[in-house]
């Protein structure tokens, strides 16, 4: 059972050039002539099971939705809260503490919200009164709920949830906040949008990047789309109006050995819009738009809107700080592989295309109006509104702290984020590990000490504790990793710095799951689940995976061979990844041969293979419900 999973920490990929895009972003903040800092005197109100939030947390604002009236809006922030602002007054009104990673959040009415908490695996019912918000009604949905749709066209309203832990869509009514349905939907989904007329739901998923179609009427899948050309970290998505067509930006893996060459090419990591016909469609008739130029990528696209207007598509760039926006009725779109960059005659024509930019991490957004966007910006700690035609930020909200002094773990995770730190900066160490975790896809680095034999990029939960790193074991020392991931990896154009890397470190410190509470060693034991202790008996027993995945981390200090070697891959020798959180993963083995954990422990890593013995079918049911508990 060595290798189950990704393993120790291959050199993150990250990207950047120093300049931002048409000024220095520092420089088109303090030019907006009526910046508002508003910081407001709401204090943050536990809901129950929150985490205390004071002037010391940082919230990280992550999604918004704005209200019916336009007035108003809901942020989720991963820190730990909802918070209510006033678009009008550029205020924060009232902020709610909430369990474990609120993500995602929709208006049901005037006064009444829905938000999924990732961490808790519930959905739960907001109120607003009177500039106030409460907690009302909450649902368990399953591990790890992201996105969330909801229909109120239909009596009782419907919410839907991609519960990317489960691989599931959770069908909810509203009324009753009961559960009506669950669904299976592969790949880890975490989007999920309902189209303008009811008719269709679009669930994207990431590890294969892909989006399932369904009926609403009967939740029958009414079309697949794989996104052409291996497509990953697939955005929020949006309709187009007129076409019905379904946008979604994404990443793309070109498979090219990640050298100062390939990527200044265009060859390593690329960013696209993509235009899927829906609900159905063959691969042929998907477009793309490539969004990169020349020495100059648009680092880690994000989410998709088209203003009410119908005239522009705007697209958050989230590691290259800016807005992407593009003429809708005049793009060159183009079936299959796009080119590299984005078509010559859109650069320099700002009635066509342009890049605003921003300081901090642009995630979500929403139109005011068809000027204007409110923008939730989650490494200012701000909502920013943004004036499309001038491209200055007209007003900004704090809806969390603004401390003088960052703490070293805040510093390294506005470098993870950041793709200005590798050469022109096509993508961030979060390109290939979005959120701390794994996009799932391979890359050829020098982890391995040579080009040739692409590895799987490993999850970045509990890295800090759990090395030696790499697939070979051979990095022991971890701020080193940080150094040869900025200046090899992504081929920086200035050195790191010894602040740099422990600030990265000093980060990954504090990777988890967002479902994960509390330490390791505190895990504790299901008491009445025969088929969990079956499973851990099988594993320190019969399976003998414990000789290799040992202690409370599961991992082991050196490397073994095992018989997995690849082709072009001098080293025969593996070091144990941890299989902590292994149930959040979707490909297995050092070059993601395996798709699922069913299908490594039954071929290429059987425990009979390395040090165990052949398990019946009965037992490797057993032995599967432990791992996933892990």
């Amino acid at each position: 059972m060595k290798w189950l999973i990704t393993a120790a920490l291959g050199l993150m990929v990250g990207a950047a050039l120093c300049l931002a895009m048409f000024q220095d972003h520092a420089t088109t903040t303090a030019a907006a002539a009526d910046v508002v800092a508003a910081d407001s005197s709401a204090k943050p109100r536990d809901a129950g099971s929150g985490r205390p939030l004071d002037d010391s947390t940082y919230r990280n604002p992550r999604s918004l939705a704005i209200s019916i009236d336009r007035k108003s809006a809901l942020v989720a922030n991963t820190g730990g809260s909802i918070a209510l602002v006033d678009l009008e007054t550029s205020a924060k009104r009232d902020e709610l503490s909430l369990p474990h990673v609120p993500w995602d959040l929709q208006w049901v009415g005037d006064n009444q919200a829905v938000a999924t908490l990732r961490g808790s695996g519930e959905v739960v019912e907001l109120l607003v009164k009177d500039g106030k918000l409460s907690a009302g009604r909450r649902l368990s949905v399953g591990l790890e709920p992201c996105a969330i749709a909801v229909d109120s066209s239909v009596n009782p309203p419907r919410a839907y949830v991609a519960v990317s832990g489960d691989d599931q869509l959770a069908v909810i009514d509203l009324q009753t906040f009961g559960l009506i349905r669950k669904v299976k939907v592969p790949g880890i989904p975490q989007q999920v949008l309902l189209s303008p007329d009811h008719k269709w739901l679009a669930v994207a998923s990431q590890v294969p990047g892909k989006v399932t179609v369904f009926e609403t009427n009967t939740l029958e899948v009414a079309g697949e789309h794989k996104v052409y050309t291996d497509g990953f970290n697939l955005g929020p998505m949006a309709f187009e109006p007129g076409t019905g067509s379904l946008l979604v930006s994404c990443a793309v893996n070109r498979g090219f050995p990640v050298s100062f060459s390939n990527i200044e090419r265009g060859w390593v990591i690329d960013n696209r819009l993509l235009r899927m016909p829906i609900p159905k469609g063959e691969l042929g008739e998907q477009e793309q738009l490539g969004l990169d130029e020349f020495q100059k990528g648009v680092g880690d696209a994000y989410a998709t809107r088209v203003s009410p207007d119908g005239r522009w598509i705007v697209i958050t760039a989230s590691g290259s700080h800016e807005l992407i926006m593009v003429k809708r009725d005049e793009l060159p779109w183009m079936p299959g592989d796009p080119g590299d960059f984005v078509r010559p005659e859109l650069i320099g024509n700002k009635s066509r295309y342009r890049r605003v930019p921003l300081a901090g991490r642009p995630l979500d957004f929403e139109f005011i109006d068809d000027r204007r966007i409110a923008v939730a910006n989650g490494l200012t700690e701000r909502i920013e509104i943004v004036d499309l035609d001038s491209g200055a930020i007209t007003s900004s909200i704090l809806v969390g702290i603004d401390p003088t002094d960052k703490p070293l773990s805040r510093r390294g995770e506005e470098t993870f984020y950041d793709a200005r730190h590798s050469l022109h900066q096509w993508f961030s160490c979060h390109s290939c590990h979005p959120d701390g975790h794994t996009a799932g896809q391979l890359f050829d680095t020098q982890n391995d000490r040579n080009y040739g034999a692409a590895k799987l990029t490993p999850s970045l939960f509990h890295v800090a504790q759990t090395g030696p790193w790499t697939w070979h074991g051979w990095q022991r020392d971890l701020g080193n990793a940080m150094k040869r991931s900025i200046e090899e990896t992504m081929q920086s154009d200035k050195r790191s710095t010894a602040e740099q890397q422990a600030g990265l470190v000093a980060y990954l410190e504090t990777l988890r799951p967002a479902s994960w509470v509390g330490p390791v060693s505190a895990r504790s034991t299901p008491p009445d689940d025969p088929a969990w202790h079956a499973g851990r008996a099988l594993f320190f027993g019969k399976g003998a995976c414990d000789n290799c995945h040992q202690g409370d981390l599961m991992v082991h200090d050196d490397s073994f061979e095992i018989g997995l070697k690849s082709r072009n891959d001098d080293d025969y020798k593996f070091n144990p990844p941890t299989l902590l959180g292994v149930n959040l993963r979707r490909r297995f083995l050092h070059d993601g041969r395996s798709r699922s954990l069913r299908d490594a422990l039954e071929k290429y890593h059987a425990p009979e293979k390395v040090a165990g013995e052949k398990l019946t079918p009965e037992e490797l049911e057993q032995l599967l419900h432990y791992l996933n508990s892990l």
